[in-house]
C-alpha cells in the first residue's frame, strides 16, 4: 500500500513538471510570435504593406485649423505695415506760385508761332513771358527752391535759374548785374524772396521797355508761365 502511494506521488510530480514545462514553452512561443508581429524596427505593418514612420505624424485639431488662417493674415498685415511708404510724386500743378514781379505781360509765350522782335527786327519764337515793370523793380522767387545756376547769358543778360519740387525750374533773365545779397549757387529761397532787380542786360531785348524775361521749365520742357501763375496781360494781342 505504501509503495502504491509513492508511485502515485511520483506520477503527480511528473505531471506537474510536464505542465510547468509546457507552460514555459507556450510562453516562449507566444513571445516569439509577438516579436514577429510587432517588430521594433520603426516600421508599421498593415497586411503586406509596410510604411516607414520615422516621425510621429501630427494631425491638427479643428481649433488649430481655425486659428491658422488668422495667424497668416496677421503675419501679412505686419509685413505690409513694415513696408516703407512710397513718396508721392509731385508735378508742376502741385506747386503754389507767386508772380515773379509786379507788372503786366507785354509779350507772351509763343513757341509754335513766331512773334515780332522789336530789337532783332524779325520774327522768332519766345519761350517765356516779358513782364513790363519799373526799372530796377524787385524780382522775386516764384516758389520755394534752390539756386542752381547764375551768370550772364550772351543774348539774354544776367540770369538766375532756381530748381523747385517736381522737376520744375524757373528762369529769370534781363536782371541787373548785381544780385540780392546772399544769392548764389546753392542758396535756398522761399516763394517771394527778392533775388535781384530788373536790369537792361539782355541784348536780344534791349529795345523793349524795362521788363523781366521769365521762363518756366517742367520735366526738361519749356511751358507757358501764364498757365500756372496769374499775371495780367498788357495787350491781349500778344497772347501768342
Amino acid at each position: 500500500m505504501t509503495n502504491k502511494k509513492k508511485q502515485n506521488r511520483v506520477i503527480y510530480i511528473c505531471l506537474i513538471a510536464l505542465l510547468v514545462t509546457a507552460s514555459v514553452l507556450i510562453a516562449i512561443a507566444s513571445a516569439s510570435n509577438k516579436a514577429k508581429v510587432e517588430p521594433n524596427d520603426g516600421a508599421f505593418h498593415e497586411g503586406d504593406r509596410v510604411k516607414q514612420t520615422s516621425e510621429k505624424e501630427e494631425i491638427p485639431t479643428e481649433t488649430e485649423k481655425d486659428n491658422k488662417p488668422a495667424k497668416d493674415t496677421e503675419t501679412q498685415k505686419t509685413s505690409a505695415e513694415k513696408e516703407p511708404t512710397q513718396a508721392v510724386s509731385l508735378t508742376i500743378d502741385d506747386i503754389s506760385f507767386v508772380p515773379p514781379a509786379d507788372g503786366s505781360i507785354s509779350m507772351g509765350y509763343s513757341v509754335s508761332v513766331p512773334v515780332y522782335s522789336l530789337t532783332m527786327n524779325d520774327y522768332r519764337t519766345h519761350n517765356g513771358v516779358d513782364i513790363v515793370t519799373e526799372a530796377s523793380a524787385k524780382v522775386r522767387a516764384c516758389a520755394d527752391g534752390e539756386v542752381v545756376s547764375m551768370g550772364r547769358d550772351p543774348m539774354m543778360g544776367m540770369s538766375v535759374r532756381i530748381a523747385h519740387e517736381g522737376g520744375v525750374e524757373s528762369v529769370y533773365r534781363n536782371l541787373s548785374d548785381e544780385l540780392s545779397e546772399g544769392i548764389k549757387v546753392g542758396s535756398k529761397v522761399l516763394a517771394g524772396d527778392v533775388i535781384a532787380s530788373v536790369g537792361d542786360t539782355a541784348l536780344a531785348e534791349c529795345e523793349e521797355e524795362p521788363h523781366l524775361h521769365f521762363e518756366l521749365v517742367s520735366a526738361g520742357k519749356s511751358v507757358d508761365p501764364s498757365e500756372f501763375i496769374f499775371i495780367p496781360k498788357l495787350d491781349e494781342s500778344y497772347e501768342g
